[in-house]
């Protein structure tokens, strides 16, 4: 074997999601025996036999939304990640669309589920609280395991303090695509002030279930937002599925 030949030899064996990769897959059915789900795999391969039609619905809206989104500046971020599945597919998404991209996946949340709601949330949010509880420590495993410690990143605590804290510490960033499903009227609305300054024009916000009576603080927060806005979005109906319920397009 020559130096060329060793070196591509190498870059194979790095490249953890090349097709047939002994490596790759031994560590990933590592990640499922840890987590206590060791046939994990073998069900997720046969993702298009097991997935239900409004799984399927949800992922193709992804796809449509950041696919929409890969040409306007900007970092991807979802606001309430729950177990990570949504984030970690668009972070996907993105890499397969936009390989050399200098994007980052933001995910917010704060793993221990939905905290008390406003007045405006109604009274069914408050047999609600502690719902949707993620785990944070298997969400890092599957950040490992495909490789994106440097392109996804958690930013772990409460909504109302933590996005206020990353605002501060990054001036610089700006959002190509924002996805809205912390349910509840008070950190939807500090996302949605947050991404009044941030959105760049041609962003996307994507709001998982507005307009549901449900949930009706997201929908308070999401009408106080478009009423401050001047007019600079249009709306967009989900025409694949239930959920997300619709997005918003910044146009100026």
């Amino acid at each position: 074997m020559n130096d060329l030949q060793r070196q591509l030899a190498e870059i194979r064996k790095k490249t953890k999601r090349y097709p047939g990769n002994q490596d790759y897959l031994s560590r990933r059915q590592e990640f499922a025996k840890s987590i206590g789900y060791p046939d994990l795999f073998r069900f997720i391969d046969q993702f298009g036999l097991y997935a239900g039609t409004q799984t399927l619905a949800t992922r193709l809206m992804a796809y449509e939304v950041v696919k929409q989104s890969v040409s306007v500046p900007g970092h991807i971020m979802e606001f309430g990640v729950w177990d990570g599945s949504n984030l970690m597919f668009m972070a996907k998404l993105l890499e397969l669309l936009q390989p050399a991209t200098c994007k980052q996946v933001f995910g917010f949340d704060n793993f221990a589920g939905l905290p008390a709601p406003h007045a405006l949330d109604g009274v069914d949010a408050k047999s609600m609280v502690g719902h949707y509880k993620g785990n944070e420590e298997v969400l890092r495993k599957a950040i490992d395991l495909y490789d994106m410690d440097d392109f996804v990143q958690l930013v772990v605590g409460d909504a109302l303090e933590t996005i206020p804290a990353f605002e501060k510490e990054f001036p610089e960033a700006m959002v190509s695509l924002a996805w809205i499903d912390f349910d509840l009227y008070e950190p939807c609305k500090v996302a949605l002030d947050f991404l009044a300054q941030r959105l760049s024009v041609g962003g996307i916000i994507v709001f998982d279930e507005a307009i549901s009576s449900a949930w009706p603080g997201e929908t308070v927060a999401m009408r106080e937002f478009l009423e401050s806005s001047g007019g600079k979005y249009r709306m967009e109906a989900n025409v694949l599925g239930r959920q997300p319920s619709l997005y918003l397009v910044r146009e100026s």
